[in-house]
């Protein structure tokens, strides 16, 4: 198991998630999946849906690594049951278990930039069958890096508090789940102190960040039910309210969204070959927020109705159909049809398959959180579109032995098209921030992958991902700007004396990519329109013992930095 602080480091490892800092100012990170990002991926706590909204820019962050217990990504069009969103895949989030944990659970970290962590975890069973659980992090880093000395701090600084209470109880046939969480989140950016009082008359930038959200969830399941209707009954309810202020110099954000779902799933195997999950789901969502001086408020009421079929016709063939309607109070009736098939025509190959279409309803300041930090005079449509697209493709894996050594390959194919994107575009003018709505959008992502154990105790991944996204921008489809078309992924991990220590290296290779053009800038403020390629290389050595565990490692080995950063 690898050391890590948030759901964010979680995807370090990963070929097929891709994370980063949004900024260098506000601390906020990004994910991309399919080459799309993070707001295009359904996001998932316990299936039931959390990060969403205004939660985006920093829900990466909000949960503890330590608290993890799993993380299962779909890529694609997802199962109609979580909704209509979710245009380039999910991610769903299991925490730890009360009835799986120990008594007692305390996890510490500490590096040489003054960066703090301290986890705990306690489970315990005050009665037959009940299972209760609680737990606490706090973590700080309040040391000011610059290590290309050009005055602004390369990491944010933070504070973070969070709490998460949690209780199961199981009957013979009926399980209950409770779960509350409250998070206190601070972040820090902008000019180093001693940067500051040198510029005071010039003036001072600074990004601050406030996050103070509280949210719950519960589940009641009846199961081996005798009824004609359903052989197992599912209910989900959940409700959260996240408040987030913050400033990028002379410019502050507001926001405020309440949120409430509730779901109901029934399960019925109609026969042999077909088993059917349906039910019914009701979505609200209240939002607040100021910027600019403009005061947006929306309310989105959306009950819906959903259907899936499994359908089995070989002991080699799976096809999943789903359709779901929501009806929202602000867009219409919204229709979300998708599928997906699994073929395995022998045992060494499996061939997945999907296609549907996605719905979201844009949040342009929390969407474009990073954009907003700069002296740009921003524009925006009159009329924003909800974003609307298609997604297909699927993948292939096969496995083989040679030379007496397991190796699987993967191959993987995914093409997202926009009827709708709201677009940020940085090009017409670098003085100048427009976002518009964007018919001609599309993104395809191609993957491959080999993994193999070599010898005995190693485990080594290769991956490489070829990402080719472009937009309308500057009235001209042009590649999306921030983004290394090509990347690649190297982790090796070897255990040694019986698996009590493991050593673990991971490499990343990213390619150059298109920034936005500054040529309109005078001599002195332009940058180049392509950044160069950049290779980071972390390592972490464990060693196990039954009462504890030790870690120590090493991130960004290469000590790779951009040197300039600010204009």
């Amino acid at each position: 198991m690898l050391f890590r602080s948030s759901l964010a480091e979680s995807f370090e490892r990963s070929p097929s998630i891709e994370v980063s800092y949004a900024d260098a100012a506000t601390g906020a990170k990004v994910i991309q999946l399919l080459g799309l990002k993070g707001m295009y991926t359904q996001q998932l706590l316990e299936a039931v849906p959390g990060m969403k909204g205004l939660a985006l820019p920093y829900g990466m962050d909000l949960i503890p690594g330590a608290f993890l217990e799993s993380i299962s990504i779909s890529k694609g069009a997802a199962s109609v049951m979580n909704g209509y969103e979710g245009v380039a895949g999910l991610i769903n989030i299991e925490m730890l278990k009360p009835i799986m944990s120990p008594r007692l659970f305390v996890n510490a970290y500490a590096n040489q930039m003054n960066r703090y962590e301290l986890n705990i975890a306690s489970a315990i069973e005050p009665i037959n069958g009940l299972y209760a659980m609680i737990m606490l992090h706090g973590s700080t880093f309040n040391h000011e890096m610059d290590g290309n000395h050009d005055g602004y701090i390369d990491m944010p600084l933070f504070d973070k508090l969070n709490g998460t209470f949690r209780m199961e109880y199981m009957a013979d046939n009926i399980e209950y789940q409770f779960l509350a969480r409250y998070v206190d989140d601070e972040h820090r950016g902008g000019m180093t102190s001693d940067f500051k009082k040198s510029n005071a008359l010039q003036g001072i930038f600074e990004s601050t960040t406030h996050i103070d959200r509280r949210e719950f969830m519960g589940k009641i399941g009846f199961l081996e039910l005798e009824n004609s209707f359903a052989e197992s009954f599912a209910i989900q309810l959940a409700g959260s309210q996240h408040i987030m202020h913050s400033s990028f110099g002379i410019r502050d954000y507001s926001g405020e969204q309440q949120s409430g779902f509730i779901k109901s799933i029934a399960v019925k195997q109609l026969n042999d070959d077909h088993k059917l999950w349906y039910g019914l789901s009701y979505m609200y969502d209240a939002f607040d927020e100021q910027m600019f001086g403009m005061d947006k408020k929306r309310i989105e009421s959306v009950p819906g109705i959903f259907a899936e079929d499994t359908y089995t016709p070989l002991e080699t063939l799976t096809i999943v159909a789903g359709l779901r309607i929501d009806i929202h109070n602000l867009f219409g009736t919204i229709i979300t049809p998708r599928m997906h098939l699994k073929y395995s025509p022998v045992e060494s190959i499996s061939i997945r398959m999907s296609a549907g279409s996605g719905m979201r309803v844009a949040n342009i300041f929390t969407d474009n959180m990073s954009a907003f930090v700069n002296n740009r005079t921003i524009q925006i449509d009159s009329i924003l579109n909800p974003e609307k697209a298609w997604n297909y493709g699927g993948s292939i894996t096969y496995s083989t032995m040679f030379m007496g050594m397991p190796i699987t390959f993967d191959t993987e194919l995914y093409q997202t098209r926009f009827q709708n994107q709201i677009n940020t575009d940085f090009d017409v003018s670098p003085r100048t921030l427009r976002i518009v709505n964007d018919s001609m959008a599309y993104a395809t992502s191609l993957m491959m992958q080999m993994q193999l154990l070599p010898w005995e105790g190693c485990k080594m991944n290769i991956a490489w991902r070829f990402n080719d996204i472009w937009q309308m921008s500057d009235h001209r489809m042009q590649r999306r700007i921030m983004v290394s078309p090509h990347r690649a992924l190297l982790t090796l991990s070897q255990s040694f004396l019986q698996d009590k220590v493991q050593c673990d290296i991971t490499g990343m290779w990213n390619g150059e990519g298109r920034l936005p053009s500054t040529m309109a800038n005078p001599d002195g403020y332009r940058m180049q329109d392509i950044y160069p390629s950049f290779t980071r290389l972390n390592a972490q050595v464990s060693w196990r013992t039954p009462a504890f565990d030790l870690y120590l490692g090493a991130e960004n080995i290469t000590n790779t930095l951009q040197n300039h950063v600010v204009i």
